[in-house]
């Protein structure tokens, strides 16, 4: 009996709730919060710059660029942050940096993950864009 109770420990010891998501289940879970995923009225003309479907009140804002010529699966495509086309950089960091101001906050997270050409041209606009009342902290994945 006392082997059972050890086992019974063990088991309550290794519990993580995060062991019963999958990451398909995580990363819906985590889009669910960030965005109200329920209305998908996606503008195609919509730049991707903090309007339209975008919620602009939180502390994140995500903005997928998908750039390859491949098909796409259709419910990754409709999803209000995915834009079919290469980012307006310029634009991006200039609005961006307007509404950090706007909302008092000094620091701003940049997470790049793409061809170095694309790293460093969002490299160049963190340091271009960044000053005493904003800082772009500039985070970045290569690929290609």
């Amino acid at each position: 009996q006392q082997q059972e109770e050890d086992d019974d420990e063990e088991e309550e010891d290794d519990y993580n709730p995060m062991n019963e998501y999958d990451n398909n289940t995580m990363c819906q879970s985590f889009l669910d919060d960030a965005y109200n995923t329920n209305n998908i009225d996606k503008d195609p003309n919509d730049d991707g710059v903090n309007k339209g479907s975008q919620p602009t009140e939180g502390p994140l804002d995500l903005q997928v660029y998908l750039t390859a010529r491949k098909d796409v699966n259709p419910a990754i495509e409709n999803l209000p942050f995915v834009h079919r086309r290469r980012p307006d950089i310029k634009e991006l960091f200039r609005k961006t940096r307007d509404e950090a101001i706007e909302k008092g906050e000094c620091r701003v997270a940049v997470c790049v993950c793409a061809p170095k050409i694309i790293v460093d041209m969002c490299h160049t606009a963190c340091v271009k864009y960044s000053d005493r009342k904003v800082c772009f902290d500039f985070h970045y994945e290569v690929f290609g």
